[in-house]
């Protein structure tokens, strides 16, 4: 398998809003099986606000914040934020130092959007 693209996150983006969730698209793309179901359980954790364990690359983490704030999603950004400190607090590791540079973008983002 090659490395996950930024296409392939917005493709299973695309599925998880879907009745069937089906990711035999982003499998085509050539995103192996469990990584794309474990990207739809990502999703759902973060887009609710909850607490996701397993870590996510930055092309991830910078597309999903991207997304919302691009699609003037001021909700679930304020979810995906507090999930992401979530995650962080939960770790409290120096490598996260991009993470975090993401969400406190973003969070000042979200401010200027109201």
């Amino acid at each position: 398998m090659g490395r996950i693209t930024k296409e392939m996150f917005e493709k299973v983006y695309e599925i998880y809003f879907t009745q069937t969730q089906d990711i035999d698209p982003v499998v085509k793309m050539g995103m192996n099986e469990t990584s794309a179901k474990m990207t739809l359980v990502w999703y759902e954790h973060i887009l609710n606000g909850k607490l996701y364990k397993r870590t996510a690359s930055a092309v991830q983490i910078e597309f999903i914040l991207e997304k919302l704030f691009n699609d003037n999603d001021k909700s679930r950004l304020a979810l995906v934020l507090q999930s992401f400190n979530k995650y962080i607090e939960f770790y409290n590791d120096k490598q996260l130092k991009k993470v975090k540079s993401y969400i406190e973008l973003y969070e000042g983002k979200l401010l200027e959007m109201t």
